[in-house]
């Protein structure tokens, strides 16, 4: 898969997923729900664009002694020669800063980690936070017990594990603004969801708000930590603290989430299948956009019927017979170099149609395996000597075939 289009799709995916937790769900008190949407919904981009593209099931192929069988196309591993590199100036220009900033956050993040070791080696006095397992809290503070329930809430729950992980997903994305925000929103759940505890252990809602405005620690805000005195978020959590609880029935809103996370599974398809088509384009061979199949898996919208040659009286032929077509497809294919330096194998299922006047038409790839595999595939297809035109009756008609050719590699022999 080109790079530059998982990058692409995983921070559409974020957008698109933000989106609906800020319209629909941020303001609910199912802090925990949030949270859980959040992680989900981070995860899910990044997992989506890895998802096969052959996901949906395939038309079964028709079963018939007729229809061509599977091609072997072998090549010794080692007699495959480098590429050389076509890659436009852009797209290197555009790997190199993105490259460049995400070195440069990975280096940010492990200065953070660096200041987090110095300040848990050596705490000052009147903090309290907690990270992972490890918690300080400062006994001589106003409410010491309430604030180390707080601390506790989120060692128990791993929120610092939280942090952690979007701080390596904002690396990955760190053009992408959106991801910010959700670093912000993670860290507001966390602590949503540690008030709502704390505040129901020490009893008094009013009181425990007291305790947060008591006094507002000088944590740096840089530090990985959940800080207890998080200042710039003191105002929203006491607002949510008080808030009244979300009704249950608003929970059905995280419902939405499966949804869209289809939809942008089926857009994320047809991205990846558009980005496979355009990288062919310089082969020569020609793609078509799919269109609607009737009950045999026919495109309704050609001009001419096409036929399936189970339902011909004269079926297309190959000149000299079919086994002069397995011949000609193990002769023409050749195995491209970017594949086999990737060592990159298995099969490729297409389909194409013989024109009345024997033509090989409309090749189509039915399932992919690679870019220069299913480009090569159809290049030989493509350039197919014409055939006998299949006929119905005495009249030429337009037939349907289906194909798989499978691209395997073999090891040379060790010599004695």
């Amino acid at each position: 898969m080109n790079w530059i289009i998982y990058i692409l799709v995983v921070n559409s995916s974020l957008l698109l997923f933000y989106l609906l937790y800020k319209l629909l769900l941020e303001k609910e008190t199912f802090f925990r729900l949030n949270r859980y949407y959040l992680i989900t919904a981070a995860m899910s981009a990044m997992l989506i664009p890895l998802i096969p593209q052959d996901w949906l099931p395939l038309q079964k192929d028709l079963l018939n002694e007729n229809n061509p069988r599977e091609i072997l196309i072998m090549l010794s591993e080692v007699s495959v020669s480098p590429l050389k590199s076509n890659t436009p100036i852009w797209i290197s220009f555009a790997l190199s800063i993105y490259l460049a900033g995400g070195i440069f956050f990975t280096l940010k993040l492990f200065r953070r980690l660096i200041q987090l070791r110095k300040i848990i080696s050596e705490p000052l006095s009147g903090v309290a936070f907690s990270f992972f397992s490890f918690k300080c809290v400062d006994r001589r503070l106003v409410g010491a017990a309430i604030i180390d329930r707080h601390e506790e809430v989120h060692i128990r729950h791993l929120h610092s594990a939280d942090i952690i992980f979007f701080e390596i997903l904002a690396i990955m994305c760190w053009f992408n603004p959106v991801i910010y925000a959700y670093k912000k929103s993670i860290v507001q759940v966390h602590e949503f969801y540690a008030d709502e505890i704390a505040s129901a252990y020490q009893g008094d809602k009013s009181a425990y708000a007291m305790l947060l405005l008591s006094k507002a620690l000088r944590i740096n805000p840089q530090v990985l930590t959940n800080s207890f005195f998080n200042e710039p978020l003191l105002k929203t959590r006491i607002h949510m603290l008080n808030k009244r609880k979300s009704a249950k029935p608003a929970a059905l809103k995280y419902a939405l989430f499966v949804p869209l996370c289809a939809g942008t599974l089926l857009l994320t398809s047809a991205t990846l299948t558009k980005e496979t088509k355009s990288e062919n384009s310089g082969t020569g061979n020609s793609y078509f956009a799919s269109t609607p199949l009737n009950q045999f898996g026919l495109q309704q919208q050609e001009p001419g019927k096409v036929y399936e040659f189970v339902k011909t009286d004269t079926q297309p032929e190959f000149p000299g017979g079919m086994k002069k077509f397995y011949e000609y497809l193990g002769a023409s294919l050749k195995y491209p170099e970017s594949a086999a330096k990737n060592k990159v194998e298995g099969k490729v299922f297409l389909s194409y149609i013989v024109e009345t006047d024997g033509k090989i038409s409309h090749v189509k790839v039915e399932r992919g395996l690679n870019a220069a595999l299913d480009a090569e595939a159809v290049r030989v297809l493509t350039e197919s000597p014409n055939w006998i035109p299949g006929k119905v009756g005495n009249t030429p008609v337009r037939v349907k075939y289906n194909i798989p050719i499978h691209f395997g590699l073999t090891k040379k022999p060790a010599k004695a």
